[in-house]
Order: C-alpha cells, then sequence, then structure tokens
C-alpha cells in the first residue's frame, strides 16, 4: 500500500509541475491555462517591431522546442495511466505494486525509446535545418548592407 500512496503522490506532483511548464497556473485558481506563457513556448512571439536578426533567433529558438520541453513527466503520467487502464480492462482488478512498478517501468522506457528515436532522426536534423537557413538568410541581408 506505501507503494501505490507513494506513486499516487508523485504522480499529482508531476501533474501539477506539467501543468505548470504548459503555462496553467493553479488548479484552485481556476483560470484557463496559457500556452502562449509554457516553458517550451515563452520567448518566441514575434512582433512588428522586432528587427531582423530578433526575428531570426526568435525563429532558431521556437526551432529548438524540444530542448526547453521536458517529456520524461508526461511518458511517467502516460505509463501510470497505461498501466491502470490495462490491467483494470483486461484484467479486472489493480495491479499490485511491483506489477505497477514494473508495467510502468516497461512502458516508460518503451515510450522513451521511441521518442529518442523520433529525436535522433528527426527532431535534431530539423533544429540543425532551422539554424543553417537562419544563419544563410542572415549572412545574405548583411551582404545587402553597405
Amino acid at each position: 500500500m506505501i507503494v501505490y500512496a507513494f506513486v499516487i503522490l508523485t504522480m499529482v506532483c508531476l501533474l501539477f509541475k506539467e501543468r505548470s511548464c504548459l503555462g496553467c497556473g493553479s488548479i484552485l485558481s481556476g483560470e484557463d491555462c496559457n500556452n502562449e506563457d509554457g516553458k517550451a513556448v515563452v520567448g518566441t512571439q514575434a512582433y512588428i517591431s522586432d528587427t531582423v536578426d530578433m526575428l531570426l533567433e526568435k525563429i532558431k529558438y521556437a526551432g529548438n522546442y524540444k530542448s526547453r520541453f521536458v517529456t520524461w513527466r508526461g511518458v511517467v503520467l502516460t505509463s501510470f495511466l497505461i498501466i491502470i487502464s490495462l490491467w483494470f480492462i483486461v484484467l479486472r482488478k489493480m495491479p499490485s505494486e511491483w506489477e505497477l512498478i514494473t508495467g510502468m517501468m516497461v512502458v516508460f522506457l518503451g515510450i522513451s525509446m521511441m521518442n529518442n528515436f523520433y529525436k535522433f532522426h528527426l527532431f535534431d536534423h530539423i533544429s540543425k535545418n532551422i539554424d543553417l537557413s537562419t544563419k544563410f538568410i542572415k549572412d545574405k541581408i548583411n551582404s545587402l548592407k553597405f
């Protein structure tokens, strides 16, 4: 029973932290989430008054959102929900404490491996391409200046 209490307390803490990083206030305040204030989004808004260099930096910063977004919290929360749902739907009972922990670890590792696969084969290359493209644009604009 202690393991269940610890896991549920951990899940609640992770949920509150995840909500705050996504730009949501306290659940008790009743305010809506403002996704523009989220950790991965803040600082990427372009304004008409921005210089070309500022806009290019914001594009690079926005394209590199994966480095500011914490995925492991969402994966832990998802693995908890998956294991509880699977055990309850398939076996019609709650998992034992060690089945819960082992199942969560297996699902966590599976989702993390898939996430890292896409990060390595997709997201990292996109970030490099964005960085290179903004560098080329900056160089071309600087070559036009007298």
